[in-house]
C-alpha cells in the first residue's frame, strides 16, 4: 500500500496524461521489478504503519468515546436480532407469484409509506404463506401477458371472484402490517 502510494504520485508528477489503468500497471511493473531488500523496506514500513493502526485501535476501544460507540453498536445489534426474529416468526412455504409480489409491494407501500423495503419484503414473504389455497390459486394463475379478460374468460372467473381475492390479500397484508407495529 506504501510502494503503491508512492510509485502512483511519483508516476502521475512525471506523466499527468496517463489513465489510472496506465498508471497501475507502471506501479505493478515496478513493484515485480524490485529486489527482495527493496521489496523488504516497503514491507516493513506497512507492518510498522499496521501496528501503529492496532494501537490506536486499541487506544480508541479503551477510550469513552470509543466504549459509548461500542454499546450503541451493540443496542442496534441487539435491536436488529429482535425485529428480525418476530418478522420472520411465519416461514414462507414455496417461492412468491410473481403478480402477488407486485401487487403486495404497491398496495403495502401506498398504505403504509413509512416502512422500509426489508420490512415490505418480509411482510410480502409473510403474506403469501398464510394465503388461502383458493387466494394462492387466483394469484398463480394470472398469466404473464396480462391479458386478464381472457384468462377470466378462459378459466371462468367472475368479478365477484376477483374481487374477493384481491380483497383477500388485501386484508392478510392488512392485518400482517398492523402486527410489525
Amino acid at each position: 500500500m506504501h510502494y503503491a502510494t508512492y510509485a502512483r504520485d511519483y508516476i502521475k508528477s512525471r506523466d499527468r496524461q496517463l489513465k489510472a489503468t496506465d498508471v497501475t500497471i507502471h506501479v505493478q511493473r515496478g513493484w515485480d521489478d524490485m529486489t527482495a531488500v527493496e521489496r523488504n523496506y516497503w514491507n516493513e514500513k506497512a507492518a510498522a504503519d499496521k501496528e501503529r493502526y492496532e494501537r490506536q485501535l486499541a487506544d480508541y476501544k479503551n477510550s469513552k468515546l470509543g466504549k459509548a460507540w461500542q454499546a450503541r453498536v451493540d443496542e442496534e445489534t441487539r435491536t436488529r436480532k429482535v425485529t428480525s426474529e418476530s418478522l420472520f416468526a411465519t416461514k414462507p412455504t414455496g417461492s412468491v407469484n410473481v403478480h402477488y409480489d407486485a401487487y403486495a409491494r404497491s398496495y403495502i407501500k401506498i398504505r403504509n409509506p413509512h416502512m422500509k423495503d426489508v420490512e415490505v419484503t418480509n411482510v410480502v414473504l409473510r403474506g403469501w404463506s398464510v394465503l388461502t389455497t383458493e387466494v394462492r390459486n387466483y394469484w398463480d394463475g394470472v398469466p404473464a401477458d396480462k391479458s386478464l379478460v381472457k384468462f377470466y374468460q378462459r378459466v371462468d372467473l367472475t368479478v365477484q371472484d376477483v374481487v374477493e381475492a384481491k380483497v383477500s390479500t388485501q386484508e392478510t397484508l392488512d392485518d400482517l402490517c398492523m402486527d410489525g407495529k
